[in-house]
């Protein structure tokens, strides 16, 4: 059994985008790409890379609206985004609840109503989990073309790109986010997948280095919650029915 249904797809899609391996080495890519990027900008770019670096722990609510030519109205969904170093949580809210939790090993879903909880080895994504800000520059030159880039107005920066990773572009053909180039902070972000189905994500009311403490992200799971672990299940492996 696998829950995971559009909104929380979505919501995975974005956790590829913006938890990316840490690090700005200088690789040969990174300079290639460097290159294709106008001076000025690129030292803009590393600019907010650094801010974001300072971020310790960021908070903020989120509004996910996913579009699809075979819905007349967009999917809307609203909760709560919390980090500490290289642990994330999205709480959602609404329409429906549903906890992601992503750490450096693993991704686990839990759905409070129906007590159970999907685990995926971070293994099996395009990057491993950092702080949510955005994307690090070294990252973004080794898995995606910056197509092109422009300030919206004196604090905010758009970057449109396309995914170079063929894992990537299974869940994004295209995509663009928008920065706060005080704070080194996403504010935006939006996508469209294959199938034409378009996800925008707007971060509201940011909340940066508040003290979140390790204990305001663990995921307490109930007694009784059954475990399901999608990509064992695809492999063919037994799986236990409950854990707790």
């Amino acid at each position: 059994m696998i829950l995971a249904g559009r909104p929380m797809r979505a919501t995975l899609v974005a956790v590829l985008l913006l938890h990316a391996t840490s690090g700005f080495a200088e690789t040969e890519r990174r300079r290639s790409d460097a290159k294709k990027i106008p001076p000025a900008w690129w030292k803009r770019l590393e600019v907010i890379d650094r801010r974001g670096r300072g971020i310790r722990d960021l908070a903020a609510n989120f509004e996910q609206r996913k579009h699809s030519p075979l819905l007349k109205k967009p999917m809307i969904s609203r909760g709560q985004v919390r980090s500490r170093g290289p642990v994330v949580r999205w709480d959602t809210k609404r329409p429906s609840r549903s906890v992601l939790v992503v750490d450096r090993k693993l991704v686990r879903i839990y759905y409070p109503d129906q007590k159970i909880v999907e685990i995926y080895e971070v293994g099996a994504m395009p990057a491993g989990p950092d702080l949510l800000p955005w994307p690090r520059l070294a990252w973004l030159a080794e898995h995606v073309e910056i197509e092109r880039l422009e300030s919206l107005d004196a604090k905010r920066v758009e970057l449109h790109f396309a995914p170079k990773d063929e894992a990537m572009r299974a869940h994004v053909a295209e995509g663009r986010v928008v920065i706060d180039e005080a704070r080194g902070c996403v504010v935006e972000m939006a996508w469209t997948d294959g199938d034409g189905d378009r996800t925008e994500i707007v971060f509201r009311k940011i909340r940066i280095n508040r003290g979140i403490k390790p204990a305001q992200l663990e995921l307490k799971l109930p007694e009784g919650t059954k475990v399901v672990r999608p990509q064992r299940s695809a492999s063919g492996e037994p799986d236990k029915a409950k854990e707790q």
